[in-house]
């Protein structure tokens, strides 16, 4: 499955995550493959909003502190409005918290 990876700005998460599900056969993005060094907050959000539009499912980690970062809020509620489902990573790799 082709999939949206977001949820926390901790990069080695993401890139572990990334990996495990990589190992599953599914096709796994995350923020970091579609933002460019000295770009704009608004053209890596358009990026990031594009990559989310371009995926079949957005998979997000547990919000920190009770929740996400602006962006990864930005991209539920994106994928949300475009009917891309919207699920926990837990529900593909359970073991994880």
């Amino acid at each position: 499955m082709n999939i949206y990876l977001t949820g926390t700005d901790h990069r080695e998460t993401l890139l572990d995550l990334q990996h495990r599900l990589n190992l599953l056969g599914h096709k796994v993005i995350t923020p970091y493959d579609v933002v460019e060094e000295g770009w704009t907050e608004n053209q890596n959000l358009v990026a990031r909003l594009q990559a989310v539009l371009g995926t079949e499912q957005l998979v997000t980690t547990p919000p920190t502190q009770g929740s996400w970062g602006p962006g990864a809020d930005r991209e539920v509620k994106v994928a949300r409005e475009a009917n891309i489902p919207v699920i926990p990573i837990a529900s593909l790799l359970p073991a994880t918290n």
